[in-house]
């Protein structure tokens, strides 16, 4: 994929004004820490925080703040029963990252 893709383009930028975080963007900010347990808040004021779980993919509008999460073309190529599931998919989804936390 060309590093020139822009694939916060279109989004709404948060509060603070900055748009949404991108894999290439995490790691660049990760890059020279050391090794440490990855912590995720569970909601969005910071309540409640729990260990970092598993990594997926999927497919979101993210042009929303909350929504739901869809499988990639691959998943479904993979699992043929979720075509039955997902025939009609929303227009505007993007592939993204999920963070999942333990709790």
């Amino acid at each position: 994929m060309p590093a020139s893709i822009d694939h916060t383009a279109g989004l709404p930028v948060y509060a603070d004004g900055e748009p949404p975080l991108t894999t290439h963007n995490l790691l660049k900010m990760l890059r020279g820490q050391p090794d440490r347990l990855v912590v995720l808040s569970t909601d969005s004021e910071g309540n409640n925080y729990s260990p970092l779980y598993q990594v997926g993919a999927g497919m979101f509008d993210a042009r929303q703040f909350t929504g739901n999460l869809y499988p990639t073309p691959e998943q479904i190529k993979a699992e043929p029963a979720l075509a039955q599931l997902y025939r009609l998919l929303p227009d505007g989804l993007r592939e993204v990252c999920v963070l999942y936390p333990v709790g």
